[in-house]
């Protein structure tokens, strides 16, 4: 890897750009200690190639953690400083950022006066959960609308 090229990200693979046509990092033939030293380089330069500039490590992460539409449960994954905050405007039964660690709470998720599904809430604060950070893990019924509209809240 000589000085004059790039590396950078694309379609979600580190790419070296040498004479503009990108290089997949992981089949360059090259040695283990060049291609740490390109991931150094890479890990460097990598917040000026972040995909999504507004997004930050302080976010907070909401995604569906099983396979979509085929259990009869689904998992909906918050992660980040917000997981309280976010679910306690869904969860009116109880303060969620009041109660213990790696406890499970049973009740309604609503928005308003909608009633969304009856669900266990799973709460694990950080640091002494998976990610170190405040994560709250809804479990609900598996149906996509449901799914849907709790993420879409």
């Amino acid at each position: 890897m000589t000085q004059s090229e790039e590396i950078g990200l694309q379609a979600g693979k580190i790419y070296l750009l040498s004479d503009d046509k990108p290089i997949d990092f992981f089949h360059l033939p090259c040695s283990v200690r060049e291609h740490i030293l390109i991931l150094r380089r890479f890990l460097e330069e990598y917040p000026k190639q972040m995909p999504f500039p507004h997004s930050t490590l302080e976010d907070t992460i909401v995604a569906l953690a099983t396979p979509p539409g085929t259990g009869a449960i689904s998992v909906i994954r918050l992660s980040g400083p917000d997981a309280f905050a976010i679910c306690n405007k869904l969860f009116p039964d109880k303060d969620l950022s009041r109660q213990r660690s790696h406890t499970i709470h049973f009740g309604t998720l609503r928005d308003r006066n909608e009633e969304l599904d009856e669900v266990l809430i799973s709460l694990f604060k950080g640091p002494r959960s998976y990610t170190r950070e405040d994560v709250v893990e809804i479990s609900c019924h598996g149906s996509e609308y449901i799914v849907g509209q709790m993420v879409v809240k």
